[in-house]
C-alpha cells in the first residue's frame, strides 16, 4: 500500500480533529464557563492514527505486520509533528509571542527533555492505535462477511 494517501488521510483527520478541538473548546467555554484543558489534545494523536489502521487494513485486507506496524507508525508520527511544528511556529510568529523568559526561568534543557518525553509518548500512542484501529476494522469485516455467508 503506498504510504502517500494514508499519510495525507492522516494529516486531514488530525487537521480536522485540531480545528473541531477548538470549536468545542470555545463553545463549552463560551456556553458553559468550562475549558475543556491540554488533555484532550491526546486525540489528535488517537483518532488520525485509529483511522489511519482502519484505513489501511481496509485497503490491503490485512492487519499490518509488527515491522510494518513501527514503521508505518514512525512515518505518521513525523509527519504529524511536522504538522504540529508548523502550526506551533506560525503561531508564535503570527501571535509575536517572545520566548526567550520561558526559555530563561524553565531553561532550555527541561524544555528539551519535556519535549523529547512528548514525542515518544505521541510516538507509542500513534503505534498503539494504528493497530487497534487495524485490528477493529478487521473484526468488522470478518463480522461483515460472517452476516453475508448467512
Amino acid at each position: 500500500m503506498p504510504l502517500r494517501p494514508l499519510i495525507l488521510r492522516y494529516l486531514m483527520v488530525m487537521m480536522a480533529c485540531i480545528v473541531a478541538l477548538i470549536v468545542m473548546d470555545l463553545i463549552a467555554f463560551h456556553l458553559f464557563g468550562y475549558d475543556l484543558g491540554s488533555g484532550t489534545t491526546i486525540l489528535t494523536t488517537i483518532v488520525p492514527a485509529m483511522d489511519a489502521g482502519q484505513r489501511f487494513a481496509r485497503e490491503t485486507m490485512r492487519g499490518p505486520e509488527p515491522g510494518e506496524s513501527w514503521r508505518i507508525s514512525r512515518v505518521l508520527w513525523l509527519s504529524g509533528m511536522g504538522l504540529s511544528g508548523f502550526l506551533a511556529a506560525a503561531i508564535i510568529v503570527l501571535a509575536g509571542v517572545d520566548l526567550s523568559p520561558l526559555f530563561e526561568v524553565v531553561g532550555v534543557r527541561l524544555i528539551v527533555m519535556i519535549f523529547g518525553v512528548a514525542a515518544l509518548f505521541t510516538l507509542l500512542l500513534t503505534r498503539w492505535f494504528f493497530a487497534i484501529g487495524a485490528r477493529g476494522e478487521i473484526k468488522r469485516q470478518q463480522k461483515t462477511a460472517a452476516r453475508h455467508m448467512q
